[in-house]
């Protein structure tokens, strides 16, 4: 019996003692940014899981602009908003503004008025002044915007085209972009807008099932 105890003792020793399996987080669930309903007049529909806005007939005068539900004042962005229908419009303007500045029947239009505006002929507005002209957009285009919000510059371009309509520009590396750097400072949010005309419609993708075209190196999807 002696002779075994030395073997016992062993085997106790190299035992390891039952620990408790902790839980692995898994499959957190991500609150993509949608249009926010909450903020536009009843001339405003919704359709699609809040990604495509559409004035309706009440559009016939003054500004309507709706703002995403998620905003961000720091990091890397990329999301895509696609001008659905937009011909005959002469103000059809995306971009991004500041909370409680999307107006419902307003008198003022993005860029010229709040935030930053890409108008559909190609000007881009910010500080009420038109900042430079890129290339235009029409009907179905998806407009990608890359948003170095922690270095205040901004990136559009229309499909896979060049970035602010140069072959310079590249988010990736930092070259090229707009600078908004008095507006980065805020809280903003994708936002939209439009004039005087009903059917006028834009889709939102922060990428909740994968983008049209690929985010540059560096930048998340706006979640």
């Amino acid at each position: 019996m002696r002779r075994w105890l030395p073997l016992l003792f062993l085997a106790l020793a190299a035992f390891t003692p039952w620990q408790p399996v902790t839980e692995i987080p898994c499959c957190k669930s991500i609150a993509y940014s949608t249009w926010n309903p909450t903020l536009n007049s009843s001339a405003i529909t919704y359709s699609s899981g809040n990604l495509v806005w559409t004035c309706g007939s009440g559009c016939s005068s003054n500004y309507y602009a709706v703002q995403g539900t998620n905003n961000h004042f720091t990091g890397k962005f990329y999301l895509e908003i696609t001008a659905t229908t937009i011909s005959g419009n002469c103000c059809y303007a995306i971009g991004f503004s500041p909370a409680g500045a999307a107006p419902s029947g307003g008198t003022s239009n993005l860029g010229y008025g709040f935030g930053i505006g890409y108008y559909k002929t190609g000007a881009v507005a910010f500080n009420g002044l038109t900042a430079t002209t890129i290339a235009s957009y029409t009907d179905g285009n998806v407009v990608c915007i890359a948003a170095d919000l922690s270095n205040g510059l901004i990136w559009f371009r229309v499909n896979n085209g060049n970035w602010n309509n140069s072959g310079a520009a590249n988010p990736a590396t930092g070259t090229g972009g707009i600078n908004i750097a008095t507006l980065a400072t805020l809280n903003l949010f994708p936002a939209q807008s439009s004039y005087a005309q009903s059917g006028v419609a834009g889709t939102l993708d922060v990428g909740a099932s994968g983008f049209t075209y690929s985010a540059p190196s560096g930048f998340g999807a706006w979640h």
